[in-house]
């Protein structure tokens, strides 16, 4: 058996334990994806497989024949990163960047934890939001909607057949001064939605 394991996220996580992936446990029979995506930029389309040495030529034989590598002044530059260790110093730099904003986001909505949830802020560049209740759950996403924000909804990304509640605050691309405004919108939300659910109950 093969195992593909994608391991998405692995470079930010603020807490709790950030276990080992798979592949270090079964390197023999476990192809391991990730990208750059997120340590460096989504611009660089460039990702990498850890694979067994078999697959490990097979894959190498596809890509060759396919023609399908990045360019390879792209390809230099992040082997550069990576021996020169420059690659571990910048992640500590952006861990340490993004974990500040997260724990922003935590501290503006805990004023408001009576009304909403935060889940998925372990790691990774974004976090869940939803209304503790249903009803107030879609007067914060309509609240959200009438001051023109635009976003992706837990409901997007499943297929139960329940409906799930939330939407998805992402600050990977944002600086701390564009998370605040984003936080000032959605504080300004979460009250209008409150006085719409209190008119409403």
């Amino acid at each position: 058996m093969l195992i593909v394991e994608n391991e998405y996220d692995c470079e930010f996580h603020y807490e709790g334990t950030n276990h080992p992936p798979i592949f270090s446990h079964a390197p023999e029979s476990t192809l391991l994806l990730n990208t750059f995506a997120k340590a460096i930029s989504p611009s660089l389309r460039l990702g990498f497989i850890v694979a067994p040495a078999e697959a490990a030529a097979a894959m190498l034989a596809l890509v060759e024949r396919e023609r399908t590598h990045v360019s390879w002044p792209v390809q230099r530059i992040v082997e550069t990163l990576l021996v020169s260790g420059e690659l571990d110093r910048h992640l500590r730099r952006v861990r340490r960047h993004y974990g500040a904003m997260r724990d922003a986001i935590r501290e503006r909505l805990a004023d408001y934890a009576e009304a909403v949830t935060l889940a998925g802020d372990e790691g990774g560049l974004h976090v869940v939001i939803a209304g503790r209740d249903g009803a107030f759950d879609r007067a914060l996403r309509a609240a959200l909607r009438s001051n023109g924000v635009v976003f992706n909804e837990v409901a997007d990304f499943t297929t139960s057949e329940s409906d799930p509640s939330g939407f998805l605050l992402g600050y990977g691309h944002m600086d701390s001064e564009a998370l605040a405004r984003s936080l000032d919108l959605l504080e300004a939300s979460i009250k209008r939605a409150k006085r719409q659910h209190r008119r409403l109950a």
